[in-house]
């Protein structure tokens, strides 16, 4: 109720946080009697290992509510991943299987909307084809426990 909209906050680890990010309302006035979904992708996480997330929601009339903190350990760890872009596809080569674990790799376009998700079931090189070309694309990566890395943002030509 009366609500304005949410921050998304994160933390690199110390007990700085940092707004990345903010989604108004979806509900007319702000007031809803139905649960309400809300979706945000943290363009800036690439390479970190681990971040903590928290909401401030923010009323209409000023007032602030934090959420319960959710730390996220990324997964698949930095280095041993590497994605590059070229023709329609893009190639993500997870070089190390000691440090691999069975993943969805899920690119997403400049609005957040999801173009393909693959599962990947063990290290090598993975390709997703049929992009529409000069266009960016964020590629993420999903572990069946729930972590989330998003990679970077490629440019197919």
């Amino acid at each position: 109720q009366n609500n304005k909209g949410f921050w998304i906050e994160r933390s690199g680890g110390d007990s700085s946080w940092a707004s990345i990010g903010f989604l108004p309302t979806a509900n007319a006035g702000g007031n809803s009697s139905m649960e309400t979904t809300y979706q945000y992708l943290d363009r800036q996480a690439a390479g970190m290992a681990r971040a903590a997330y928290r909401l401030r929601q923010e009323d209409l009339d000023g007032n602030l509510t934090y959420s319960e903190i959710a730390v996220v350990n990324l997964l698949n760890s930095a280095g041993s991943v590497a994605v590059y872009a070229y023709s329609d596809q893009i190639k993500i080569e997870f070089a190390s299987a000691a440090q691999f674990r069975p993943c969805h790799v899920i690119v997403y376009d400049t609005q957040g909307r999801t173009l393909k998700r693959i599962f990947v079931q063990s290290a090598g090189v993975t390709v997703v084809h049929d992009l529409p070309r000069h266009n960016v694309y964020y590629v993420a990566l999903n572990s069946g426990d729930g972590q989330r890395r998003v990679m970077k943002a490629v440019y197919v030509n």
